[in-house]
């Protein structure tokens, strides 16, 4: 199905969009105003810091709590 791949490829390179399905698609199914919006959630970013120097402290320090473990 081509608005299964469509979404597919959307989530794979995390993007937001819509899609709609080709005219084939659309007279099979004997309708004619469908959309599909696909929606992309990306994880929140994680930063590791390793190291026993001045710096790795102080770039720890800064860092959110929620982050810290």
């Amino acid at each position: 199905m081509a608005v299964t791949d469509d979404a597919r490829g959307l989530l794979e390179q995390g993007r937001t969009g819509q899609r709609l399905p080709g005219r084939s698609e659309a007279a099979a199914r004997a309708v004619d105003d469908v959309a599909v919006f696909v929606e992309s959630f990306a994880p929140r970013p994680r930063m590791l810091v390793f190291g026993a120097i001045d710096f790795a402290a102080a770039v720890a320090r800064i860092a959110p709590s929620s982050v810290t473990a």
